[in-house]
C-alpha cells in the first residue's frame, strides 16, 4: 500500500500516473462490466438514494467469472544468495515503469532498488538515516508521474520523491499538530492532496475495543487539515496491569480497509460485506455490497488461531506468558466478511490496479493459505475472482500483470511477475 503527505504547507502536488488512465479507466470498467467477462446484468443493481449511488451484486461469487494468474513467473527478482545487491529483505513494495524497470522497496536495507526489465540488478537509492535521501522506515512506495517514485518513511513522518533514474529530488515532512497528534499517511489523491489517518487514543481498561479513527486530507498551500470524519478502526484486546496497558489480537478479529483511487477514497468494515466510496471532502458517493453468507467460527478453527498466534515467538518463557493471556481473550464466533487477519504480515484487504477496478480480499487468516479475491469495476459491479497461490501476495496490480512477494518456507522473500488471464 502506498502513502504521503506533508503537514503545515500542506501536502505535495503531485501527480500520480493513475490520473493519466483516468478516463480510460472509467470506459474500461463500463464496458466489462457489462460484457461478457463481467457478471450477467441480473446479477447486481444499481439505484440511488437520497445521492448516493447503492451497488449490489447478488449470488455467489464463487459463480463470477475467474481470472486466471500464470503459474510460472515472467520475471523473478532476489532469487540470487550470492549478490547481497540482490537479496530482498523486507519488501514493502514493487513497482513496475513505464521501460519495464522494477522499483522494489527494500526496507530491510533502507533502500529502494532498481531492476532491469530482465531481473538484474541496476542500481539503489537511500540508505539508513536522517539525511536527504535517507531512511529509518520504508512503510511503502507509490508511482508519481513519469516513473517518478515516492518513498514513505513512517518513523521520519516524510515523503521522499526520487526521479525516474532514482535520483533524490526532495523530501516532505509530514508534521504532527494539536489536530493530528500521530498523523499516518494513507495515500494520495490525483491532485496531489493527501489522506491522513489519525487514530483514536488507546482506552485505560482491560477488554475488546475496536478503535476507531480520523481521516484528514491535507492540501498545498493549506494552513489546516480537511477533516473528513470518523471511521470504524480495528478490535483490540487491551490489557490493563499496574498503570501498563498491552495490547493483543483477537482471533478473528472485525477490522478495516482503506484505499485512495484518484479522486475516491474508500473505506470498509468487515463486520458487514460493504465498501463505502467517499469524494476527497468527505462525501458519501456510493455502497458497494455483495452477498456473503455469515460463517460459523468453531472452537478447532479459535484453537488453530491461537496456536498461529502462539508460533510468532520461539522463547517459551514468552510463549507460556502468551497462552495465559490468549486463553482470557474471547473470540468472534462469526468470521469477517472480507479482508486479511493481522497473522497475515503485510497483505492488504483492498487494493486497486492502473486501470481504477477493486480488489477485496475474501478473508483470509491462515498463514501460508491460497488466498481469494473478488475484483469488481470502478462502479463497483463484480467483475471476477482471482485465486492466488499460498505465500504470494500482491504488491501491484496491472492491467495484465501481477507483482507478487514470495516468501519460502524459510521466509526468504522473492519478487515475481506474473501475467493475467482475463479469459474466464
Amino acid at each position: 500500500m502506498n502513502r504521503d503527505r506533508s503537514r503545515r504547507g500542506g501536502a505535495p502536488q503531485l501527480v500520480r500516473r493513475t490520473v493519466r488512465v483516468a478516463a480510460t479507466a472509467v470506459l474500461t470498467a463500463i464496458v466489462v462490466g457489462c460484457g461478457g467477462n463481467g457478471p450477467d446484468r441480473d446479477t447486481f443493481s444499481i439505484r440511488d438514494s437520497a445521492g448516493v449511488t447503492i451497488v449490489v451484486n447478488t449470488g455467489d461469487p464463487g459463480s463470477w467469472t475467474e481470472w486466471h494468474i500464470s503459474s510460472a513467473p515472467e520475471l523473478i527478482l532476489g532469487a540470487s544468495d550470492d549478490d547481497p545487491e540482490n537479496a530482498l529483505y523486507r519488501v514493502v513494495g514493487a513497482l513496475r515503469l513505464s521501460d519495464g524497470r522494477v522499483a522494489v522497496g527494500n526496507a530491510g536495507s533502507f533502500e529502494v532498488r532498481y531492476f532491469a526489465p530482465d531481473g538484474r540488478f541496476l542500481y539503489a537509492a537511500g540508505q539508513e538515516g536522517a539525511g536527504p535521501g535517507e531512511f529509518s522506515n520504508i512503510e511503502w512506495i507509490t508511482l508519481l508521474s513519469a516513473d517518478s517514485v515516492v518513498a514513505y518513511d513512517s518513523r521520519q513522518q516524510r515523503l521522499t520523491v526520487l526521479d525516474p533514474a532514482g535520483k533524490y529530488v526532495r523530501s516532505m515532512p509530514i508534521r504532527a499538530t494539536d489536530e493530528v497528534l500521530v498523523p499516518v499517511v494513507v495515500g494520495l489523491f490525483g491532485d496531489g492532496s493527501a489522506l491522513i489517518r489519525n487514530p483514536h487514543p488507546p482506552p485505560e481498561q482491560t477488554g475488546v475495543y475496536r478503535i476507531d479513527f480520523r481521516l484528514y486530507r491535507y492540501e498545498a498551500g493549506v494552513s489546516s487539515p480537511h477533516p473528513l470524519g470518523v471511521f470504524a478502526g480495528d478490535d483490540r484486546y487491551f490489557r490493563l496491569i499496574e498503570g501498563a496497558l498491552s495490547v493483543y489480537g483477537v482471533p478473528f478479529a472485525r477490522s478495516y480497509v482503506l484505499d485512495v483511487v484518484d479522486t475516491i477514497f474508500y473505506h470498509g468494515h468487515n463486520e458487514h460485506s460493504e465498501l463505502r466510496a467517499y469524494s476527497p471532502t468527505g462525501r458519501l458517493l456510493r455502497l458497494i455490497r455483495w452477498d456473503a453468507p455469515p460463517v460459523e467460527v468453531t472452537d478447532e478453527a479459535v484453537r488453530q488461531f491461537r496456536e498461529a498466534q502462539l508460533n510468532r515467538t520461539q522463547n517459551p518463557d514468552l510463549r507460556r506468558r502468551w497462552e495465559q493471556v490468549l486463553a482470557g481473550i474471547p473470540a468472534n464466533r462469526t468470521m469477517p466478511k472480507f479482508g486479511a487477519s493481522y497473522l497475515l504480515r503485510g497483505v492488504a484487504g483492498l487494493i486497486h490496479d492502473e486501470i481504477g477496478n477493486l480488489w477485496v480480499l475474501q478473508y483470509a487468516w491462515r498463514p501460508g493459505q491460497a488466498t481469494r479475491w473478488s475484483v469488481f469495476d470502478k462502479r463497483g459491479v463484480a467483475l471476477a475472482t482471482v485465486t492466488l497461490s499460498p505465500r504470494h501476495e500482491p504488491l501491484q496490480v496491472g492491467d495484465e500483470f501481477m507483482l507478487l512477494r514470495f516468501r519460502d518456507s524459510l521466509d526468504v522473500e522473492t519478487v515475481r511477475l506474473h501475467k493475467i488471464s482475463k479469459g474466464g
